[in-house]
């Protein structure tokens, strides 16, 4: 979904640019009815909500990791299930289907 306030995504740079040529022009001078400190609040605002998008996308990332090697741990017993039962009822019985592998009689 496209987002509809357009904001530059280097606004926190020219943030920091415009927060410390406020030094030069005085800390107390409001420019736009804006003061410095209201200024560096939603500066630190900023920060904050960059900061927590890139705590969640490591979380995600972590999650993902652990769902892949789960995911692998899993194939290798499901592998090993169905190879017992090959080995223990015989690739054309019904046990071996049911563990889901394709009976001999039933290939091509």
């Amino acid at each position: 979904m496209a987002d509809k306030q357009y904001s530059p995504s280097n606004v926190g740079n020219q943030a920091v640019s415009i927060d410390q040529a406020w030094l030069e022009v005085g800390e107390e001078v409001v420019l736009g009815g804006v003061t410095r400190p209201e200024f560096q609040v939603a500066q630190t605002d900023l920060g904050n909500a960059e900061n927590a998008i890139a705590s969640a996308q490591a979380r995600l990332t972590d999650a993902r990791n652990q769902r892949k090697a789960t995911r692998h741990t899993l194939w290798e017993l499901v592998k090993r299930v169905r190879n017992g039962t090959k080995a223990q009822y015989g690739d054309d019985s019904n046990e071996y289907e049911l563990m889901g592998g394709t009976r001999t009689s039933e290939r091509k």
